[in-house]
């Protein structure tokens, strides 16, 4: 145990001070209490040089905890249900910050998706901070962008326990569009307003493309998947392979090394890393904060610093950091499943993925090694969740990891050049990456559809299985010698 467990625990103790008090519903005093004995054992164990990093790591459960606390303290409003802190039926309207842009349906219906800041009742007579998240529809609604301030003249309605669990709100609203008020726009919503103009400018040089790779393109670069026809959708879902059109660590990390080499005119290698990770903040930005990427790009960044500042790192230290900075500001992502499945793929991968690499370095080559054991060690860690949440898993996405990433980090770096030149006055420079990104969405079409022929796992039965999963890895390290 050394200086690397520091954000370890903190972000441990983070995590157990919300679990305990917004789901158990511990009360909160009795988790101060606990918290003062930690940091009283910390105090008395500093004295004791043997105990020294002991203490320390003790010290920082004990903070993470508090922080947690805190938060806890200054969002809170009512614990039941989504936290709305008046009964749900008295609420009439409602505001907050739209969690994404606005997205239309076929049919005209637009829905914005809204972290919830305080609820009211009728004429205001009532109003009380809140938490939790909101779908809202709205037929011919306006496009509105993430980060603007919205407020809803509406009742909430909550949505059942297994929809709230597999999506990420827990409550639906349907209005009309004058139900919507959008108040007097700031500095800030100007720069929103900045970006909302990029992403127009981007999607239309996207929707040159021809329409099956345009809206694939249009999944893996802005995140915007509504118009993936949802057999190609069923045919990602039952490949096992579903992960990678969800913005996370695998697109950023073919963004940085795309930008890294684009970059090679740069006078060393640490202005290439602060160039390139200046523009994945800025990437951050532009497609809105999602835990799987805001989880990606603190990594990213917090690694090229410890690399400018000449010091050694640790993988896990640093998700550690990237988990504290996330529940910090907001305390209830750990109940989204994109964060569970982002945190947890990624904790799979460092401690099963990579000892299993080096224990089968003898017999595979790395370009296949590698993949093969990390995608074993996230599908391992990810499983209890996938099965408790949607009642089966798909073991064949292990092996169609092998061949769809290799084939998904070209069309992103085809998709990245081709918008790129686009402005390019020669039709020609930008049909020969059109015509490219064509063809290898057909590749990954007919593999995702070969692939989706593979039985799947079902039952949350099967989930006692993996209560072993911590004792396998505490094996597995303790065989591998793999230290915090």
């Amino acid at each position: 145990m050394g200086k690397g467990s520091f954000f370890l625990f903190f972000s441990s103790g983070l995590i157990l001070a919300v679990q305990l008090a917004a789901k158990c519903q511990v009360n909160k005093y009795i988790l101060l209490i606990i918290v003062l004995l930690f940091a009283a054992l910390a105090i008395s164990m500093l004295s004791l040089q043997k105990l020294h990093w002991h203490a320390i790591c003790i010290l920082a459960l004990a903070l993470g905890m508090a922080g947690g606390l805190s938060r806890l303290n200054i969002l809170a409003g009512s614990s039941n249900n989504g936290w709305t802190g008046i009964p749900l039926s008295s609420v009439a309207s409602f505001t907050g910050h739209l969690s994404e842009d606005s997205r239309e349906s076929a049919n005209g219906l637009v829905f914005y998706n809204i972290k919830l800041s305080w609820c009211s009742t009728a004429g205001n007579t009532s109003t009380a901070r809140a938490n939790g998240r909101a779908v809202v529809m709205v037929k011919q609604g306006r496009e509105l962008f993430w980060g603007e301030r919205i407020k809803v003249n509406g009742s909430l309605k909550a949505l059942s326990p297994e929809k709230a669990n597999i999506s990420r709100e827990n409550f639906f609203s349907r209005v009309a569009p004058q139900d919507i008020e959008v108040p007097d726009s700031s500095l800030f919503s100007g720069l929103l307003h900045r970006r909302g103009q990029l992403l127009q400018y981007l999607n239309r040089n996207i929707e040159e493309l021809l329409v099956p790779s345009s809206a694939l393109l249009r999944a893996l670069l802005l995140g915007q998947r509504q118009e993936i026809p949802p057999e190609v959708m069923s045919r990602f879902r039952k490949s096992g392979s579903l992960h990678v059109l969800a913005l996370s660590g695998l697109h950023v990390g073919i963004i940085y090394i795309l930008l890294y080499y684009l970059f090679i005119f740069l006078p060393g290698r640490s202005y290439r890393i602060i160039a390139a990770s200046i523009i994945v903040s800025a990437y951050l930005f532009l497609v809105g904060p999602r835990p799987s990427l805001t989880r990606a790009v603190i990594m990213l960044c917090a690694g090229g610093m410890a690399y400018l500042a000449d010091r050694d790192f640790n993988p896990l230290n640093i998700l550690s950091l990237a988990a504290a900075l996330i529940l910090l500001i907001e305390p209830f992502s750990l109940f989204e499943l994109s964060f569970q499945l982002s945190f947890l793929s990624l904790l799979g991968i460092m401690l099963i993925g990579a000892p299993l690499a080096g224990s089968i370095a003898a017999y595979l080559p790395g370009f296949i090694r590698f993949p093969l054991a990390y995608s074993v060690g996230a599908q391992l860690m990810t499983a209890p969740v996938l099965l408790y949440t949607f009642g089966s898993v798909y073991p064949i996405g292990i092996p169609a990891a092998l061949l769809l990433i290799p084939l998904i980090s070209l069309f992103i770096w085809f998709g990245i050049i081709y918008l790129m030149v686009s402005w390019i006055p020669l039709y020609f420079v930008g049909q020969v990456f059109a015509l490219s990104l064509h063809f290898i969405y057909r590749i990954i079409s007919a593999l995702t559809a070969l692939f989706s022929q593979a039985p799947a796992v079902d039952g949350s039965g099967h989930i006692f299985l993996w209560l072993l999963l911590p004792a396998v890895v505490l094996l597995i390290r303790r065989i591998f010698k793999i230290e915090l």
